[in-house]
């Protein structure tokens, strides 16, 4: 898996890195946008199609895991949890599939980029407020955080230096 984890990146580029160095360096200039282009199109590609691939393991083991867990509190947050990395890899997929139109359409472009902002805020945002509402455990350890640096006085000292 390492060798993969590895190897993965230098088959998806290395060929569009060994073919045209220039527009790797210089992806910005105008006779290399359709390098850019199809960078992108395989990024968006390769991720994607990852996301989806780990969906479908999610589901998998939603149906494995329905059938061994033993506790039901356990089952319950297991459960929630599923349904966090769901609705996250959904996000994941949204973005990306939205920036592929956000850069392949020429009519609505600002449309996309609306939305894509959008998504791209949902996606790095929510999850992180939502965790503590789907898993009790990491709830009761962020109040216990929260509560303890609260209990205990803290000093802050700034430096600053000018010139």
């Amino acid at each position: 898996m390492i060798v993969i984890t590895v190897i993965y990146p230098v088959i998806v580029d290395g060929y569009q890195n060994a073919s045209n160095f220039h527009c790797r360096t210089h992806p910005l200039n105008i006779e290399c946008e359709s390098y850019s282009n199809l960078t992108y199109i395989s990024t968006v590609a390769s991720n994607v199609t990852f996301a989806v691939l780990s969906f479908l393991l999610i589901v998998l083991a939603v149906y494995k895991a329905s059938t061994e867990i033993r506790s039901k509190a356990l089952a319950k947050l297991e459960r929630r949890m599923l349904i966090y990395t769901i609705f996250t890899t959904m996000l994941f997929i949204l973005r990306f599939s939205i920036s592929f139109l956000y850069r392949v359409s020429v009519d609505c472009v600002d449309f996309f980029y609306g939305i894509w902002l959008l998504v791209y805020f949902m996606e790095h945002y929510l999850p992180m407020f939502l965790l503590p509402v789907f898993n009790c455990v990491y709830r009761q350890s962020l109040i216990t955080f929260v509560m303890s640096k609260r209990s205990k006085k803290i000093n802050v000292t700034v430096v600053t230096t000018f010139q």
